[in-house]
């Protein structure tokens, strides 16, 4: 999957370590947002999402019956662009946008899903937060 990252703080310092976890400045940046104990989990949620999969249908099917699916957050209206989630760890959750569009031009909104996992091939990363609901 494609996977974008929104431009605050925490979500920047979220994306630079997972896509270089070896650079110990991303790390270092990292561990002010984000507890040490999630750096793993993160790590290998990355991998999954943007290289062993090519669409959230695919890795729903192997992880589906697990912790870390993607799911729905309930309570959006319909006009709303849609709103996933997975697990990083036990506590941390990472939500996204899901795009309509092949050429990420426009979210899918909550009104046009009807459950087809295997259409999002793109996402964006709008917070990785500790179980934390409202600030989505």
């Amino acid at each position: 999957m494609n996977i974008t990252y929104a431009d605050t703080k925490e979500v920047v310092a979220y994306r630079n370590f997972v896509c270089s976890p070896t650079c110990r400045d991303a790390q270092r940046t990292f561990r002010k947002y984000f507890p040490p104990s999630i750096e793993k989990a993160a790590v290998k949620l990355h991998r999954r999402l943007s290289v062993e999969f090519a669409n959230a249908g695919a890795y729903n099917r192997v992880y589906g019956k697990t912790d870390n699916r993607i799911e729905l957050i309930e309570g959006q209206r319909d006009k709303e662009g849609l709103i996933l989630k997975t697990r990083v760890n036990d506590s941390y959750r990472k939500f996204f946008n899901a795009f309509m569009a092949e050429d990420g031009s426009d979210y899918l909104a909550v009104g046009a899903w009807q459950g087809q996992f295997d259409i999002i091939t793109d996402i964006h990363v709008v917070d990785v937060n500790n179980h934390d609901y409202k600030r989505v």
